[in-house]
């Protein structure tokens, strides 16, 4: 070990070098691979993860025959996102709730660290009202108070007893969601959001979700299908932690695949500086050879070499992959199931690392053992001509590996930021700038829509009393809050089949005040915007998109028409349309635009326990927050104000993922044509100095400076040009991986690709520049010295 590190130590920076850049690339893949495993593989710590599955669009009144007739299923039960008012505490709030059926925890396998999870009474109607907190919560609002239990809480004015208190460990949907709450089946069937429940099922032993899938479809399909059953059922049964990490899943894996290429263009440069050294030591290795040492003993001791090196590099890699992770987690957008605070390196994360240093060594050795196993030692005691050509193929054969992978990366990022600019792009029809937005809730007590309006008016006016603010409004689901109700439709003057279908069409929707439009700057296409005309006991009235109005009427000016968010409307179920808003984007830049219905906050609230104020500001928004909050609490001195946003920066939130992905791809790509470049040069610099002799003599025999210079460097580049070529092969493969990520942007776009080849070739040419400079310089008088 001591003679290896001190033929090392002569080498002076080469090893150094290889270990920075060989620790930098492994460093990356723990770090990367850890979010990945996080993230993708391990999302939830539920025991019974790898047998959960989840069933969109049922209700709760076929929970029965659903567990009843799909044999897949060994346990289920069902949920729904709420959200609830906590008072009686130093800090009411909004918060998450989850409305659940009966054995939801037994069925994720999961139970309370202190106390309880529901049982079968607690879903029955006419139980004591029972509650479940988040670990969470407990601790904030309740100061982790071990007693807990058993005390009672308010939440929308009513007590809950709490029961239980859940571990930190226990995520269900989001690191947010504080409290669940029992369903029971006959309440939750009248509260007419039938099909707005989520399942989760264990699946039996053997199953699998394409199996249970069938079954579902079976029953929903039958003739003979039991009362309730809703027919043609047509949701999805699907691994329980696929939704979750579905917007993660393309961004993750190709930051994992374009650090693997880092990995892997590390490695080659690596070799290539290995190569270059042991080509000077060939007459070392052949003095080894006469003295009796065997090809495979040298072999092995260049193995051992790259090993020692890729050791080092491991060692450094560990500190890399916890400040790359440390970065990664404070400008990722994460959202989901995962905590931030809680992703650390793992276990798996260092096996990871010690098997990228396995890789490592493994492939750095690979160029410079071919070379002594095709080298006659013999024959290099007298002269080292054949292992400097020999050595000068395998040199090639790097940079062209390099150059290739590297023209992969370089596309890749390039197609991202392309799709990046266009999406920034995206029309949103509406103007975000110079608007603040707050979450609010409906006090307790409010219990009728008059009072509710009522409420909402006296907020809208104190609001609109803060110095600054133009216009005030409130609106149910806000843009890009995160949030999204949806209705089937029927529309008069369709014909009968027509309107059947309309009927299965979910259209988004949403109740604001007469001013809302104003506020935000949504413009008005025809008709009118609501107003006093539209309160409550008036003809029930409604406003709609371009996009609905084109859909179901193939005009944009549609006043007067009629629809209903009843699939079999009678006389008092209709709608007239009174204006008709231009397209707005709703919470993904990405999405095709959706139809949307707006009604009156006067004449219907959609069930909401919680809104949004929208306000309408001179100064920055950001600056009246707290005026804000004080005109709030001069209304209700209870009501919380929570999520204080301007609306710019829930735009900027909504392509936080994206800017992330790419930004990282980016740097990747940056970091791989570095070493390219670097790699490029070395076995530049190191070919020329080898054929400084051959350039000499050309020199003597009457070529020219520039002749020389054009010589080395077309002989230089050769492998650049290779490797662009097969990098562009590679590129156009794998930039389908990339087609769900882009946006209006061709996964084989040819100025996208050539804009990659031509920063390759500039940043290669830059490589080879100065020893082509240097071959230019060289006199005849070198022959001696050199040959």
């Amino acid at each position: 070990m001591r003679q290896l590190i001190r033929s090392l130590g002569r080498a002076r920076g080469a090893p150094l070098f290889i270990v920075a850049i060989l620790a930098a690339s492994i460093g990356a893949n723990t770090a990367v691979f850890t979010l990945v495993d996080r993230v993708l593989l391990r999302p939830f710590s539920f025991p019974n993860l790898p047998r959960l599955v989840e069933i969109t669009g049922i209700a709760p009144e076929e929970f029965e025959t659903w567990r009843a007739r799909v044999p897949s299923f060994e346990r289920s039960s069902f949920w729904r996102i709420d959200r609830v008012l906590l008072s009686g505490v130093e800090q009411p709030e909004n918060l998450s709730a989850f409305d659940v059926g009966p054995g939801l925890f037994d069925t994720l396998g999961v139970r309370a660290r202190l106390g309880r999870t529901f049982l079968e009474r607690d879903h029955r109607p006419g139980s004591p009202p029972v509650v479940v907190i988040g670990d969470r919560l407990w601790k904030q609002s309740f100061h982790s108070d071990p007693s807990i239990v058993g005390r009672e809480i308010l939440l929308d004015g009513k007590g809950y007893t709490v029961v239980g208190v859940m571990g930190p460990d226990f995520v269900f949907t989001s690191p947010k969601e504080a409290l669940w709450l029992p369903v029971t089946v006959p309440l939750a069937a009248e509260s007419g959001l039938r099909r707005h429940f989520s399942g989760v099922a264990l699946l039996a032993g053997g199953a699998d979700p394409g199996t249970a899938r069938r079954e579902f479809s079976a029953v929903a399909n039958s003739s003979a299908r039991p009362p309730g059953v809703v027919a043609g059922w047509n949701g999805e049964v699907r691994p329980f932690a696929e939704q979750f990490a579905k917007s993660y899943r393309t961004a993750l894996w190709t930051c994992q695949a374009a650090v693997g290429l880092v990995l892997l263009i590390a490695c080659a440069n690596a070799g290539g500086l290995l190569l270059a050294r042991n080509v000077a030591r060939t007459r070392e290795f052949a003095v080894r050879a006469a003295l009796g040492a065997g090809r495979g003993r040298i072999v092995g001791r260049i193995v051992a070499e790259s090993a020692l090196l890729a050791g080092a590099a491991a060692a450094l890699a560990v500190p890399v992959a916890v400040l790359l992770l440390k970065t990664f987690l404070s400008i990722w957008p994460i959202q989901g199931a995962v905590d931030p605070s809680g992703v650390t390196l793992s276990a798996v994360a260092f096996l990871v690392a010690a098997g990228g240093a396995l890789v490592a060594a493994l492939l750095c050795s690979v160029a410079p053992c071919v070379q002594v196993l095709r080298t006659d030692l013999a024959d290099a005691l007298k002269s080292n001509a054949a292992a400097i050509s020999r050595s000068g193929r395998l040199g090639s054969w790097t940079v062209a590996a390099e150059a290739a992978l590297a023209m992969i990366l370089a596309a890749g990022a390039g197609l991202m930021l392309a799709s990046l600019h266009n999406l920034l792009s995206v029309r949103l029809g509406f103007e975000p700038e110079h608007v603040l937005t707050a979450r609010i809730g409906i006090p307790a007590g409010l219990a009728t829509l008059a009072e509710k309006s009522t409420y909402y008016d006296r907020l809208i006016a104190a609001t609109h009393a803060i110095p600054g603010v133009q216009s005030a409004a409130v609106v149910t689901l806000m843009p890009f809050g995160g949030f999204v109700a949806s209705t089937g439709l029927t529309a008069e003057g369709r014909e009968r089949g027509q309107s059947e279908k309309d009927s299965d069409l979910l259209v988004q929707m949403r109740s604001v005040s007469p001013e809302y439009f104003r506020t935000v700057g949504v413009r008005m296409l025809a008709g009118r915007a609501f107003d006093d005309r539209d309160g409550l006991g008036a003809p029930a009235v409604t406003m709609v998109n371009r996009t609905l109005a084109m859909r179901f009427w193939g005009r944009t000016d549609v006043t007067g028409m009629r629809l209903s968010t009843d699939s079999h409307p009678g006389p008092g179920d209709w709608r007239t349309v009174v204006g008709v808003v231009e397209d707005s984007r709703d919470r993904s830049l990405t999405a095709s635009q959706a139809c949307e219905l707006y009604f009156p906050y006067t004449q219907n609230l959609m069930g909401a326990q919680v809104a949004s104020l929208v306000l309408r500001t001179s100064p920055p928004p950001l600056a009246i927050g707290l005026a804000l909050a004080r005109a709030v609490h001069e209304v209700n001195p209870d009501q919380p104000v929570s999520e204080v946003k301007a609306m710019d920066a829930l735009v900027r939130e909504a392509s936080a993922q994206p800017r992330f992905h790419t930004s990282l791809l980016a740097a990747f790509a940056g970091f791989a044509l570095l070493l390219a470049a670097s790699g490029v040069f070395a076995v530049a610099a190191y070919s020329t100095a080898q054929r400084r002799g051959e350039i000499a003599i050309r020199s003597a025999l009457g070529a020219q400076p520039a002749e020389l210079f054009r010589w080395t460097l077309a002989r230089n580049l050769k492998p650049v040009a290779w490797g662009c070529l097969a990098g562009l092969i590679g590129a156009l493969w794998a930039a389908k991986l990339l087609a769900a990520e882009l946006v209006t942007v061709s996964a084989s776009d040819p100025a996208v690709l050539l804009g990659a080849a031509s920063i390759l070739a500039a940043i290669a040419l830059t490589g080879a520049l100065g020893p082509a400079i240097g071959a230019a310089r060289t006199s005849p008088s070198g022959i001696p010295r050199a040959e």
